[in-house]
């Protein structure tokens, strides 16, 4: 297996692929600070392209998105509230700045098109613009043609991720007690909660969980097909609770983030 982990400053918030363009982005928060940060790393390789730049906004700022190669950031309409306001357009290999628009939302894409609304108009009136430009280029008539286009550019985009599915104790799940062993005994731990689990074409990789002196702690398993141990991690100790997608596989590389501040992929 190959290694390649990113360190960052602040804790990892939010990250979002773009596997067409090779390009995978993360935003990251300091709360105590009231800072966020965004970078970019090829997918493929895992060097970091650009990063840690903040906005002009230190903390009223997130990852929207990242497509047709380019890294999206959004605003927020009011200060402690969930709805975006705002377009910011970086180039995602070099971070440069491309355009703002102050008062759209970016809503959906296209394979050539974003499209867009007004967050100042009471009635939502979408439109379409270019990507690379924010250029307007016209109002949107016929909903059920972009509304196939949206369709096919999102399962296009999401062909290449894999998620882990969820084995749970306390729903009836044969594989409940299967994995459960395999795990306390290929790590000697006794798992806790849930386990989330995955197979590729080479790998079986877990996520669980394990407490120590009453602390919870999420580890990461990887083994062949076989059963044999290649990889036993610590992800996250003193977790408040149980997550979900705790790990996700892209174009058949495993990612996952660690203690927060280190973004790991693994290939074989």
């Amino acid at each position: 297996m190959n290694f390649i982990e990113l360190p960052f400053e602040y804790p990892i918030w939010r990250i979002v692929a773009d596997p067409s363009h090779n390009l995978i982005a993360f935003e990251t928060r300091n709360h105590e600070l009231r800072t966020v940060k965004f970078s970019a790393a090829e997918l493929t390789s895992g060097k970091k392209l650009w990063g840690e730049v903040e906005m002009e906004e230190p903390w009223d700022a997130g990852l929207e998105d990242v497509s047709h190669g380019i890294v999206f950031i959004h605003g927020y309409l009011k200060q402690g509230t969930p709805e975006h306001k705002g377009i910011i357009a970086l180039d995602g290999k070099t971070g440069k700045f491309l355009w703002e628009n102050k008062e759209w939302v970016l809503y959906k894409k296209t394979d050539q098109k974003i499209i867009c609304y007004d967050a100042f108009q009471e009635s939502r009136n979408y439109f379409v613009a270019e990507p690379g430009s924010g250029l307007k280029t016209s109002e949107i008539r016929a909903w059920e043609t972009v509304q196939s286009e949206i369709s096919v550019y999102e399962q296009k985009k999401n062909e290449p991720f894999q998620f882990p599915v969820l084995i749970n104790e306390d729903i009836e799940n044969v594989d409940w007690n299967r994995w459960q062993n395999f795990i306390v005994e290929v790590t000697k731990r006794k798992t806790v909660g849930i386990i989330e689990g995955m197979k590729t074409s080479k790998f079986r990789i877990f996520s669980f969980y394990s407490t120590k002196e009453g602390i919870l702690n999420n580890y990461l398993l990887i083994c062949d097909l076989n059963g044999k141990l290649l990889l036993h991690e610590l992800m996250a100790e003193k977790v408040p609770g149980y997550g979900m997608d705790t790990f996700f596989s892209i174009s058949g590389k495993i990612c996952y983030v660690r203690e927060k501040r280190f973004f790991k992929v693994i290939s074989d």
